[in-house]
């Protein structure tokens, strides 16, 4: 109190003014209320797997409950290879897939059976390409933002290392499916 009557006739050019203060030494600075944190990347690509898991199916309902989860930041490449890799972690886990986790894990396989044939060597990229199969079906959006986009592979990202590592990429292969996808979803 006593350095605000001092330095407020300096900053009026008015005479000294008792000015009271309130004090809070009676409540202590916890009991303010912050702002409450905004979740980690981590915590919402984690929320994303649980609400695929506890889905019992595809559609509307599935897509306003995710996009709930991301409406803060959205969708974004970081985000969607969190996802990916939480799913592939899932799948090497070996958990229990039921509802509309079950039934993208059936047609994502069934989709990647040539694949599988083709390469019986690359067990981690089989569970990408079938990670990717899963988010295809329940969360679309989710493979635009892990770059396969509207006209193309967009450079830099998840899409183009993809690209750039298995070019051939032939007339109904996965690639070429998941790049369809996202050129369907761009439109949208």
């Amino acid at each position: 109190m006593g350095l605000l009557n001092e330095i407020f006739p300096c900053i009026t050019a008015r005479a000294k003014v008792n000015v009271p203060v309130h004090t809070n030494e009676d409540k202590p600075i916890t009991d303010l209320k912050s702002p409450p944190a905004q979740p980690t990347e981590e915590e919402i690509a984690t929320s994303i797997i649980s609400a695929l898991f506890a889905a019992e199916k595809p559609g509307h309902d599935l897509e306003r409950t995710l996009q709930d989860i991301v409406h803060s930041c959205g969708w974004y490449e970081g985000l969607a290879k969190r996802v990916l890799d939480l799913l592939e972690n899932t799948i090497k886990c070996g958990k229990d897939m039921v509802g509309a986790m079950k039934e993208a894990d059936d047609k994502a396989a069934a989709e990647a059976s040539d694949f599988v044939h083709e390469h019986p060597i690359l067990t981690d990229v089989i569970i990408t390409v079938i990670a990717i199969g899963i988010l295809v079906i329940l969360a679309p959006w989710a493979v635009e933002a892990l770059g396969f986009g509207e006209l193309g592979p967009i450079e830099g990202t998840f899409a183009a290392w993809w690209q750039s590592t298995f070019p051939d990429v032939e007339a109904g292969s996965l690639f070429g499916y998941f790049q369809r996808l996202g050129m369907k979803w761009g439109k949208k």
